[in-house]
This record gives C-alpha cells, structure tokens and sequence, in this order.
C-alpha cells in the first residue's frame, strides 16, 4: 500500500476529512480547497513557518498528489472503504526511527541542506537511519514509515508559472516523503539495509533528493 496513504504513526489518513470535500466532488474542487489551504499555511501568509506548521503543509501537498492522481485515488478510496488499517501489522512508532544528525537536522527544516554530502554522512555516521525493534516485532515482522526530502512539480503551477507564490518560478518544490521499509521476520540485530532512490519514486511527479539511503536495524533487550 502507498506510504502516502499514512501518517507516522501508521494510521491512515483521511485527507478528504482535512480538505473537508466529500469523495466524489470534482478535481476543481480538490484544486481550489487545496490552495485555500495551503495559503493559510504559506510564510507570505503566516510569516515565519514553524516546524510543525511545516510539516502541516508537507501532509496537505502529500494529500493533494493523493486526492488529484486518478490511480492513486481510486486505490486510496478502495483502502478507505474497506477499513484496511492493517491493525496485524507491526509499525514502528516515529520515535524508535532515529535519523543520523545531519539528516535529522534535513527533516526537521523540511528542506535539502545542499551543503551535505551523503557520502560523507555514511561514512561518519556507518548509515542514515537506526529502526530500533523488540523481539516481537523481529519474530514477526514489521514495518517503518521513514521521512525523506523529496522534490516534486509545484501543485499550484505545475510548474508552467514563474510568478507562482508557491514555487516561486522554480517549477518544483521542496517536500517530505516517505519510504516504506518491511522488515523481514527473523532479522538481526546490527543488520544494515540499503536502497537504490533512484529507481524509487513517491508517485509520478516526485522524486526522493537522496540517491541512496542506509538503514540500520536494532534489537532493544527489554
């Protein structure tokens, strides 16, 4: 299922509640209230952004690419509809994802540091991402919702506007996206997985900033 469907917690989303729109109202409507939303939210309105209004406005550009995609929004629905909350799974809580300092210090910002090199984050750091486990969630498996910087076509202008407010003539935007990672039954404790981004996408107008991602698996004795 779709990473963009749920939030860090693990629990689905209900984006049609957020935009307040009902499921079958038209793609002007999602637009409009889309923009109404972002607006309020946006620093030429609200001044300076807060971490957590920024990550307001990373939720309402994730459910906007869901709710304006046909594909991803039939399937969405379907999740929906069907109540699939995967309450037999195991998801990791945000809390036990740790993200090496340097990118914390990306995630938190909601931006792309271009100073930071990610080869040189690996090799200072040995990986990227620590998910701490218990035995349970190692003898049955589970999974985590990883946050990563990300770069998609400005929702407002799809980048045909150099005046846009939102992008501000660069066509693309800065957002946070998320990785699905399943951790297999039976890992190991110091187990290091790596994925190739770039043959990733969020959905078709997104791509992750990072070329590659490092994610270590820990088991906590508790």
């Amino acid at each position: 299922m779709n990473p963009l469907f749920y939030g860090k917690d693990g629990v689905v989303i209900n984006y049609y509640r957020m935009f307040k729109i009902k499921p079958g109202c038209k793609p002007e409507a999602i637009r409009s209230r889309f923009c109404e939303l972002i607006k309020k939210f946006h620093p030429d309105t609200a001044g300076e952004v807060t971490s957590s209004q920024s990550e307001i406005i990373s939720v309402i550009v994730n459910g906007y690419r869901v709710l304006s995609d046909a594909k991803l929004k039939k399937e969405y629905d379907s999740l929906l509809i069907n109540d699939k909350l995967k309450n037999h799974d195991f998801i990791i809580p945000s809390a036990r994802i740790k993200y090496n300092l340097s990118l914390s210090k990306v995630i938190k910002s909601r931006t792309d540091d271009k100073k930071i090199r990610h080869t040189d984050l690996v090799k200072k750091f040995g990986h990227d991402v620590e998910i701490l486990i218990n035995r349970a969630e190692s003898i049955n498996g589970s999974k985590a919702y990883i946050e990563l910087p990300s770069k998609t076509i400005c929702p407002v202008c799809a980048g045909m506007d150099s005046s846009c407010y939102m992008c501000e003539g660069l066509g693309r935007i800065t957002s946070i996206s998320i990785l699905e990672v399943n951790i297999p039954r039976g890992v190991h404790s110091g187990e290091i997985y790596n994925f190739d981004l770039t043959s990733m996408k969020p959905d078709s107008s997104t791509n992750f900033t990072l070329r590659t991602i490092s994610v270590k698996i820990t088991i906590q004795v508790i």
